[in-house]
């Protein structure tokens, strides 16, 4: 292909109470593998909740329904044991998708782990638990790509999904890598025609508006295991100019992105660069 190869250094998952769905964990393992990346995770304790846990008037529920003090030491205890958790979950993962991994715990500031970020990171972001959360990647980090992990995989495995608008972007590419190294099929939506003409003449390849709903539209026989798109696509420019709505903001059409890949359940792989 013209586009060089990503390298991708690591996958890093940012892990909170409560917030560790294990086939998510599974699904950035494994796409660590397929990119030959490592793992890493950060682990966020509330440090606003231990400051609130030592003022004398601190309270919580216990079992049977019981108000009770709220203990700093068995809040440090109950999180020690919630981190220990994680970290066996994700070196589970990670043994199993033959990955290097590590684990470290933060904290402060809930978004001191993006500080942490490199250009050659992916950032994994695992859909909260609280459906009223917000759910988007962040701005102005410097990351190789976005990995969206909905909470609700439905499945491992299944061929992967490119959206392709030009023929030199980094997405087709990455794409194309993971399809070999997890021995799927690779699945192209073309907004143009060869807008891939460098990807193998066995890719299957179908005529696609590269908007979210025209997607959808296009995978509703599909079992895919991935969607794959290339950054530009996310601009609301971009997608007025291929039958979206105008006027809308970046941040409601990636919205519209996140919500195909909470709705069909698989993952979505951001990739920037050209």
């Amino acid at each position: 292909m013209t586009t060089d190869r990503i390298a991708f250094r690591r996958v890093v998952l940012n892990l909170t109470a409560g917030e560790a769905p294990e086939r998510a964990v599974e699904a950035a393992a494994a796409l660590a593998r397929w990119l030959d990346a490592e793992l890493f995770a950060f682990f966020h304790e509330n440090s606003a909740l231990y400051e609130y846990a030592r003022l004398p008037f601190a309270r919580e529920i216990g079992l049977g329904a019981v108000w009770r003090r709220l203990e700093p030491a068995r809040l440090i205890e109950d999180y020690v044991a919630i981190a220990s958790a994680a970290q066996r979950l994700l070196r589970a993962a990670a043994a199993r998708a033959g990955v290097r991994c590590e684990f470290e715990i933060l904290r402060g500031d809930p978004e001191a782990w993006l500080t942490r970020a490199t250009a050659a990171d992916l950032l994994a972001l695992l859909e909260p638990a609280d459906p009223f959360a917000r759910w988007m990647p962040p701005r102005g980090v410097p990351a190789a790509g976005h990995l969206i992990l909905p909470r609700h995989l439905r499945r491992a495995r299944g061929p992967v999904v490119v959206v392709a608008t030009r023929p030199d972007e980094a997405a087709q590419s990455v794409a194309l890598q993971i399809a070999t190294a997890a021995g799927e099929a690779l699945i192209v939506l073309e907004a143009a025609h060869d807008a891939a003409h460098d990807l193998p003449a066995s890719a299957r390849r179908i005529r696609c508006a590269p908007i979210a709903r025209a997607v959808a539209a296009a995978l509703q026989t599909t079992r895919e295991g991935l969607i794959v798109v290339p950054r530009s696509v996310l601009a609301a420019p971009a997608a007025a100019k291929h039958g979206g709505l105008p006027g809308r903001p970046d941040e409601a059409v990636l919205a519209d992105w996140v919500q195909l890949a909470a709705e069909r359940g698989v993952p979505l792989l951001v990739v920037d660069g050209t």
